[in-house]
């Protein structure tokens, strides 16, 4: 069988379409924070070996670096999603006809989607290490693809607004009160963030542009 990743656009976006529920939101966060990576490290190649940015040069190759590892950071929670999905779904195929099935079913749900939660959570707080490197990269970046950081802004945003539907959807099955406060207050502060870097990094690249 072909690795979700190693498929071509047009087969991703088709098995996306389809009525298979993985890849789902949480492919596409993968996904999509990958691609939205990709165009901050693109700037990042375009600057190095510049001599009107040489003074920055270093700093780009390391936030490159860093970028780079993201990006596969990133693009590993399109396979991360798939494989915690199959064992929550046979979960809520469990019986549940007396109260003792009940009870194991309801456990079990928790616990597997602490597991379904944890992918869509840690994707979220690499994206919004992306935001940071991507602003970054908008203020010193070459001013000739400065458009394509904020366009990789915006794509993180995206893949970080994703990531928290997909941690919500979790929430609801799991019992553990202390655990779906802290997600939740984990995840809507990283969106907080997040929304803030994104705003501040498409105000620099307007300035620039």
């Amino acid at each position: 069988m072909i690795k979700m990743v190693d498929k071509s656009c047009l087969e991703f976006l088709d098995a996306l379409a389809s009525s298979s529920p993985t890849p789902g939101g949480g492919g596409g966060v993968g996904m999509g924070g990958a691609m939205a990576m990709a165009l901050t490290n693109m700037v990042c190649n375009l600057t190095i070996g510049k001599k009107k940015y040489a003074e920055v040069e270093k700093e780009i190759k390391a936030l490159l670096k860093e970028g780079l590892e993201l990006q596969e950071k990133l693009l590993s929670v399109v396979a991360a999603d798939a494989e915690v999905f199959q064992p929550l779904s046979e979960a809520y195929a469990l019986p549940n006809a007396t109260d003792e099935e009940k009870a194991h079913k309801k456990a079990v749900l928790s616990e597997r989607s602490k597991v379904a939660c944890s992918v869509p959570l840690q994707g979220a707080r690499w994206a919004v290490r992306g935001l940071e490197i991507t602003k970054r990269v908008g203020e010193i970046g070459s001013k000739l693809v400065i458009s394509d950081a904020g366009c990789g802004a915006a794509f993180m945003l995206a893949a970080l607004t994703s990531a928290r539907f997909n941690v919500m959807i979790n929430l609801g099955a799991i019992t553990d009160e202390a655990y779906v406060a802290s997600a939740h207050a984990e995840i809507n502060e990283l969106l907080h963030k997040g929304e803030k870097l994104a705003a501040e990094t498409v105000e620099i690249v307007e300035n620039r542009m």
